[in-house]
């Protein structure tokens, strides 16, 4: 049976904010793709921040929910930023070339300061 997993969502600085609690894994990856996938869809804020601070390990199935959100995210005009991850994450994002595809930052601070630049 697959576990459940309610991430963290709401609206956080003019973004639709997901925070990711443990590991994403084949267990718990469809259970987070359909919590998150209808507030991606509804939400009138353009911009969706994935949060992984909190996240321990992210397995292939977690790169997978992360590419589907951001496909997602870009059928409805919206855009991902991923704030947080730790070095080991960012290190296996880039290693994909996903962060050629991903806006990654390494905190929230420098998001915040990113986005400050382009307002």
């Amino acid at each position: 049976m697959a576990k459940t997993f309610n991430p963290s969502i709401e609206e956080k600085q003019g973004c639709l904010w997901i925070t990711f609690k443990e590991s994403i894994d084949m267990d718990n990856y469809k259970s987070i793709e359909d919590s998150v996938s209808s507030h991606i869809k509804e939400s009138n804020l353009s911009k969706v921040v994935i949060d992984l601070s909190q996240t321990i390990t992210l397995f292939s199935s977690g790169l997978g929910l992360l590419m589907r959100m951001h496909l997602l995210a870009k059928d409805n005009n919206k855009k991902i930023y991923i704030v947080n991850a730790s070095d080991k994450m960012r290190e296996g994002l880039e290693t994909m070339n996903l962060d050629k595809i991903l806006s990654i930052y390494p905190t929230t601070e420098a998001f915040e300061s990113e986005q400050g630049k382009n307002s």
